[in-house]
């Protein structure tokens, strides 16, 4: 349950803006409410096969009064004299699934699931979308120090009904306005095939030494049809708008040594890579006229969004004092290059013009991040704890945190700072690079623990 009802602030301090007429509510007079059902049923069917039934119902019922707003202020800059009303999103989400695991001896495990997942949403372009899964598994034991585990998943999710232009007409009350394509497909609605892997060797065949390299994957195919399959909605050789591909896969390792029982070191290396098809275009839709107010095809285009991450990571386990003072230190260090390229829809594309950026080359996205953990844990002697009156293991622990983050983009490496200082054409007061990803952070903290 959530209640918000705290009185709305001034909607903007621009002195400039002439804002028409009182606000309709003081208070946006929000609640929330949540239902949560989860069920689990195991049962041995056989010494070696156990199954396992699942069921999860999660309920989020938005009842915040959705109102009418007679105008709306852009930017900090301009006052917009659009009725249009903000929407209270819920949604229902189940979920249902049935696991067989069968042992089949004590070095070897196998397994599969079926499973169903569902979205039913308000306020959203589509009401409902169903997800069937089905997924294999397998652990086994090689020898007496590897042991191995893997899955595979297959998933299709479907959506009934994609409507974009019903939420904008309730929203806009039936007032025409342009609004996004209603062919863009949004990522989290549209009809979707997924593949998901995942495998691990685990080799302990030196003392104390454990090495562990892994890899992973997960293809999203999205069914987005870029071809004209609306001839009535916008012009020309108008598709459908998204994502096409969401592809990402990794590999890596981890190697740790125990020194003594109280003092571990562990080294891991993992690459990863991103790859994303988009086909989008620029332009925006009347949700009331489509077929003389759609986007140009002639803006339409294809991009390719394309990241490889490195990271590495070192942390360690030190036992100070036995059974009396530990520390731990972590520290981790990812660099990230993403490039991205375009290339025209159609031989007529605005992009192939020299005096177009949308097709040509993009400068690489760099993205390096740090971290470093420091946390020293003390146990206060027993006798200590007793005599103050306290039951169990009292704990004092003191932590420091370093956080870096530094990003080369093209897209706000100019633009974050100065962004609407730069506009001489309107007085805007959005200055404070609140999107800025440039940043350095220091934490430290003192908690005091007792367990029983």
């Amino acid at each position: 349950m959530m209640r918000q009802n705290d009185e709305f602030i001034d909607r903007t301090i621009n002195p400039n803006i002439s804002m028409v007429g009182e606000m309709p509510a003081n208070s946006a007079d929000a609640k929330v409410n949540t239902l949560l059902f989860n069920n689990v049923l195991n049962s041995q069917i056989s010494k070696d096969l156990k199954s396992t039934l699942r069921y999860r119902y999660y309920d989020n019922d938005n009842d915040t009064p959705e109102i009418f707003w007679p105008q709306y202020n852009q930017e900090d800059a301009a006052s917009v004299a659009l009725r249009r009303r903000n929407l209270a999103y819920s949604y229902t989400k189940q979920n249902a699934s049935e696991e067989l695991t069968w042992r089949a001896d004590k070095n070897l495990t196998v397994g599969g699931s079926v499973g169903w997942e569902q979205y039913d949403r308000d306020r959203r372009a589509v009401d409902v979308t169903n997800e069937f899964i089905g997924k294999v598994f397998l652990d086994a034991r090689i020898g007496e120090d590897t042991r191995l585990r893997s899955s595979y998943q297959y998933s299709e999710r479907t959506f009934e009904n994609y409507d974009f232009a019903s939420v904008a007409y309730y929203q806009y009350n039936g007032v025409g306005t342009n609004v996004t394509s209603l062919l863009m497909r949004q990522l989290d609605l549209a009809d979707r095939d997924r593949q998901k892997a995942n495998v691990s060797l685990e080799w302990s065949g030196i003392e104390r030494l454990t090495i562990t390299p892994t890899a992973g994957l997960r293809f999203d195919s999205y069914d987005t049809n870029p071809d004209n399959i609306y001839p009535n909605i916008g012009q020309g050789n108008a598709g459908e708008l998204g994502l096409t591909k969401d592809n990402t896969w990794n590999v890596g390792i981890e190697v740790a040594y125990s020194f003594s029982p109280g003092t571990t070191l562990m080294l891991a290396y993992v690459h990863e890579n991103f790859d994303r098809d988009l086909y989008s275009g620029q332009g925006v839709t009347n949700y009331l006229t489509p077929t003389t107010t759609g986007p140009n095809p002639a803006r339409y285009f294809f991009s390719n969004m394309d990241e490889n991450v490195d990271t590495y990571i070192a942390s360690a386990n030190i036992e100070l004092i036995p059974d009396t003072l530990e520390l731990k230190l972590n520290y981790a260090y990812a660099h990230g290059k993403e490039n991205w390229s375009a290339q025209p829809y159609t031989n007529s594309s605005d992009c192939l013009a020299a005096v177009n950026s949308a097709c040509q080359p993009f400068p690489a996205m760099k993205t390096d991040y740090q971290r470093l953990d420091a946390v020293l844990k003390y146990r206060v002697d027993p006798e200590f704890v007793t005599k103050v009156g306290l039951i169990g293991d009292v704990f004092v622990k003191l932590r420091y945190s370093w956080e870096q983050n530094q990003v080369t983009n093209w897209q706000n490496d100019w633009t974050t700072p100065y962004m609407y200082l730069v506009d001489g054409s309107m007085v805007r007061n959005i200055a404070m690079a609140a999107v800025n990803p440039n940043y350095t952070s220091h934490l430290i903290a003192a908690s005091l623990a007792v367990k029983w």
